[in-house]
């Protein structure tokens, strides 16, 4: 049987509280309020004796006292009336296809169209240049299948929808794989750009059309989303609990 180990440390020693018996002394006060003796007898009035002196009534001046205003409320930066978020500085000409180059203009796609004929000709040899037209119409159905999903992408060809009158499916894949903002072989990442150089300078000009023909409202909320984004790249988050597994975070 091994040897039981002791402590080594000092035991602490018992204390033991005696109980008070007697009762506590009463403390002097440390200061002694005085107050005025009463009047005498002679001073105070008598309800019998009537006085004598008629009672004068004079007129009394109220002086004007200054009234502070009070403080204003917090008042925001827009107006009341201009506090629902509206358009301004808008052309004459309001139809779609020009509210629409007011954010994607003709010179930014024109570059567009420059970097995607370059990356097109480096993939296949049977790639055909693509036009600034086929460009917007390119555009447009991408915003149509963010609009109207469907399961398939060849499905909007199927169902004989806007885009099947718009692009044929052939060319529409041919674009698919080589539309590109920026090339970066055609035009590399310079010093001190951003991670996501490959965007400019669309995304500047977009961000500028922005807030010149738009006002925001006094109240603002933003919200987060996530775009599904499944290549390899280190700038891709993952959240294999959320409906969107991986892709960027905006």
């Amino acid at each position: 049987m091994p040897p039981i180990r002791r402590s080594n440390r000092a035991l602490k020693p018992n204390v033991h509280w005696e109980v008070l018996t007697t009762t506590p002394c009463r403390q002097p006060p440390v200061f002694t309020i005085y107050t005025d003796p009463p009047a005498p007898p002679s001073m105070q009035p008598t309800p019998t004796q009537p006085t004598t002196q008629p009672m004068t009534t004079q007129p009394t001046t109220t002086q004007p006292t200054s009234i502070q205003p009070p403080e204003e409320p917090y008042q925001p930066r827009f107006l009341p009336g201009n506090r629902t978020g509206k358009p301004q500085n808008l052309p004459e000409d309001t139809r779609p296809i020009k509210l629409f180059q007011l954010f994607f203009t003709v010179k930014e796609i024109e570059n567009i169209v420059k970097q995607t004929n370059s990356r097109g000709a480096s993939l296949s040899y049977s790639w055909k240049p693509l036009t600034t037209i086929e460009a917007y119409h390119y555009l447009g159905c991408l915003i149509y299948m963010g609009i109207q999903p469907l399961w398939e992408r060849y499905d909007y060809w199927k169902l004989d929808t806007p885009i099947a009158r718009c692009l044929s499916r052939a060319r529409f894949e041919q674009i698919w794989q080589a539309f590109t903002i920026r090339d970066p072989d055609l035009s590399p990442r310079q010093p001190r750009e951003p991670w996501w150089f490959r965007l400019e300078p669309l995304a500047t000009t977009i961000c500028q059309a922005c807030q010149h023909y738009w006002a925001p409202s006094a109240h603002l909320a933003i919200d987060k989303s996530m775009v599904p984004y499944f290549r390899h790249t280190q700038h891709t988050i993952k959240a294999p609990h959320k409906p969107i597994k991986q892709g960027y975070k905006i």
